[in-house]
């Protein structure tokens, strides 16, 4: 007997022993299948759940185990233990975690309940690091992330300061401070997973780990931090149009782990997707917070991070990585973010390359005093190059990075953002551009060091030249051993500084011959005296918009942004509701908007095609034919544990191909889009049929279908050319035998009469 405990807020079960198996509890609400959606489980499954169903009711029994299952459905117990896990799987019932069996520790339990109040529960829960989020057909829209693309797309950098101020929400923290100011050291340890620095005599900061399994941010992750910023901008300013027609737009967005890649310039592997893994779980682990004095007493404010990770989508249950982040943000951190005034950009090989060459062409851009001054050149002696990105020493003696170690440290560095590019368009010529930034390594002799012994000869690298992004950099290393020092010289060329700052696609197009188009630069959002960029009007002017996540329309005094538009701008809306731009609204954009006017707005959104598959769906083979052969001449599409068998071959028309597409869509569950780009690349690889010394072409075969139409009864006739290559297939010994003495290709006609008695 299981009951719910209101106390603990949990189900107990006291009865039932723990060989009984997995327990399916049937919620009040159900009294027939058809509250449920099948259409993802077999017609076995069907009939045994609606069995479930009626004994349910007829008995007024809800808790079923696995051994009253077997009982039930006259079937051994280890094949019913499987079964609410299947069900689980598509849908039906959710597994239960707040759930004590007092017999066994390891007791699960089972929910069937309504469709519509499973997916109410689980779209305003927060999921945790253990939940899984699969792709599928009820949370597709999580998908639709921004249109990101380094070549097109402005960089943009960070107030640290306004930033800092806005998560530790308060005025008292000092001008000029930046995340280093904040952040422990690379590699230092922090006690109880907290960190606290003191700021002035009446201020101090504290960051501190949620949990105790992750680590908190330190300056290393700070380059990550910028990409997630930028790729959350360009989320918003793809769905702008939302802040047009709606009140309230919830700071949530969903990051593609591909964007992240691609701004990072890695490859696909373990190693990349653990780090983006485990960089958004550091950043959403950091909570900030300050403690100011006043009146005698250390006030707190509430900790809080940048945003929290709400979901997790992978492509297939068993992938061990998201492929899509959905993201949580603090409105009010999302609303200085999307409203900063200015930003200045950051080249893409910066934002790409090591953590080192980030950080100090952030600190670069910091003190450049701007293309008007006469001073254009800085030097930073080997301290405060240390101070930029400080470096502990692993292990129990907390001490910074030696000299000698922190300059190999550079050197490594550099070296690490020289080679990057370099490998990276080797397998993505796609992102390939006019690279200028260079960083050439000399010895103590004054020598060039090749690119591939630097760092295998890094002690006796004396002077690095480095360009990266239109600031010269010339590092100059003396010393030997413990006395060995760093020193930077920086030198700004203003015209490089703004040109490699916007993206090399845009740049041809705001220039005139060596000169930028200032024109061309204010119709793309640019200032046109300085590598920045302006916010969107949709969004600069409606970001008070913004609102928490989990907020309910009535807790707002309603949303009226349907009901106060104009009938001239609701037949825009719907036009624009059947395209991308609009309609392809990101998680919860358009979530409240199904009890407002117009009617048009609750029609389901145009969804652009995505590589991705629902995982509930029915696998679908497809298999080349021939076997034994080199050259394929047919497609055998089938779908396991049903009737569905077809064949397509070159000859097939796109009717037919859509046609099979439909039906796959059908048995299968999967998307149709996803279906058919399937089954086109795996036509391109199919050859024409081969009839002894004849290649049969698509002219070929259409003639010999029709001269064959023409000879046999119409109630035979064949519909397809596919009928045609499956009749000669199987009677191919034959057939080939009368292309010995008939020529298929010269004369159709008599060809086809030689088996024409085949059909039947």
């Amino acid at each position: 007997m299981i009951y719910f405990d209101t106390t603990h807020q949990n189900y107990i079960e006291e009865v039932r022993v723990g060989s009984d198996g997995p327990i399916i509890l049937i919620d009040e609400t159900i009294s027939s299948i058809d509250q449920l959606n099948t259409s993802l489980i077999t017609n076995l499954q069907i009939q045994r759940l609606n069995t479930l169903i009626e004994q349910s009711v007829e008995k007024n029994k809800k808790c079923w185990s696995a051994n009253e299952l077997s009982q039930l459905f006259n079937i051994k117990i280890n094949t019913a233990r499987p079964i609410s896990h299947q069900l689980k799987k598509a849908g039906i019932c959710r597994k239960e975690k707040r759930f004590l069996h007092k017999n066994s520790r390891n007791g699960s339990l089972y929910i069937i309940s309504a469709t519509q109040d499973h997916y109410g529960m689980a779209k305003n829960s927060t999921m945790s690091e253990y939940d899984l989020a699969i792709i599928d057909c009820n949370n597709r829209h999580l998908i639709e992330t921004g249109d990101a693309n380094p070549l097109k797309t402005p960089t943009r950098s960070i107030n640290e300061h306004g930033l800092l101020s806005q998560v530790i929400n308060t005025c008292y923290l000092p001008k000029h401070t930046s995340f280093a100011d904040v952040l422990p050291a690379s590699k230092q340890n922090v006690n109880n997973q907290q960190y606290e620095r003191q700021h002035s005599d009446n201020f101090r900061s504290q960051v501190t780990a949620t949990k105790n399994t992750y680590d908190i941010a330190r300056p290393e992750n700070l380059r990550f931090l910028y990409i997630i910023i930028n790729l959350t901008i360009n989320y918003f300013e793809t769905h702008s149009k939302q802040f047009l027609v709606k009140d309230h737009i919830e700071a949530v967005c969903s990051i593609d782990r591909n964007q992240v890649l691609t701004w990072l310039m890695v490859n696909d592997n373990k190693y990349w997707k653990t780090y983006i893994d485990e960089s958004l779980e550091i950043w959403a682990n950091t909570e900030f917070s300050g403690y100011e004095f006043s009146e005698g007493n250390w006030i707190s404010e509430t900790k809080k991070p940048f945003f929290r990770i709400a979901k997790r989508l992978r492509n297939r249950e068993s992938a061990k990585f998201a492929q899509v982040y959905v993201l949580q943000w603090d409105a009010d951190i999302l609303k200085y973010i999307l409203k900063q005034k200015g930003p200045y950009l950051l080249p893409w090989t910066i934002m790409a390359g090591s953590d080192f060459t980030f950080l100090i062409y952030i600190e670069a851009r910091k003190k450049w005093p701007g293309k008007s001054s006469s001073k254009q050149n800085i030097k930073l002696d080997s301290q405060d190059l240390m101070d930029i990105f400080p470096v502990m020493i692993s292990g129990d003696k907390q001490v910074p990075k030696t000299t000698e170690q922190f300059s190999h440290f550079v050197v490594s560095s550099l070296h690490e953002h020289a080679t990057k590019f370099t490998k990276y368009i080797v397998s993505h010529e796609k992102y390939n551009f006019n690279n200028k930034d260079t960083i050439v390594f000399y010895d103590r002799d004054y020598k060039q060091v090749a690119i591939n012994d630097v760092l295998k000869n890094k002690h006796l690298i004396a002077r690095v030249k480095a360009h990266l992004g239109g600031i010269t950099f010339n590092f100059m290393i003396d010393g030997i051993g413990r006395t060995k020092r760093t020193y930077l010289d920086i030198s700004y060329f203003s015209a490089d500084v703004i040109k490699e700052s916007i993206p090399a696609r845009i740049l041809p197009l705001v220039t005139k011959g060596e000169e930028l188009d200032k024109k061309q630069l204010s119709q793309r959002r640019f200032y046109s005296v300085s590598p920045q960029v302006h916010a969107l009007d949709n969004i600069l002017f409606n970001v008070d918009k913004i609102v928490n996540p989990g907020f309910t329309i009535r807790d707002v005094c309603g949303d009226v942004s349907y009901q106060l538009i104009s009938e001239e701008v609701k037949d825009t809306l719907k036009s624009d509701r059947l395209q991308p731009a609009l309609a392809a609204a990101g998680p919860m954009l358009n979530e409240h908007i199904i009890d407002f006017d117009p009617e048009v707005v609750k029609q389901a959104p145009f969804i652009e095609s995505k590589k991705v598959r629902n995982f509930h769906a029915k696998r679908i083979q497809i298999a080349k034919f021939p076997a034994k052969e080199t050259l394929k001449t047919h497609l055998w599409l089938s779908v396991p544990k049903t009737e569905f068998k077809e064949t397509l071959t070159i000859y097939s028309n796109d009717q037919r191909i859509r046609n099979i597409v439909s039906e796959l869509a059908i048995t299968s569950g999967d998307f149709e889009d996803r279906i058919h780009k399937r089954i086109v690349c795996a036509l391109d690889a199919i050859h024409p049929l081969r009839i002894g010394d004849y290649i049969i072409t698509l002219d070929v075969m259409r003639n010999i279908f029709n001269a064959l139409n023409d000879m046999i009864d119409k109630s035979k006739n064949l519909k397809y050319l596919d009928e045609l290559y499956i009749l000669i297939t199987h009677n191919k010994r034959h057939i080939v035998k009368y292309s010995e003495t008939i020529n298929p290709i010269d004369d159709p006609v008599a060809f086809a009469s030689a088996f024409k008695h085949y059909i039947k």
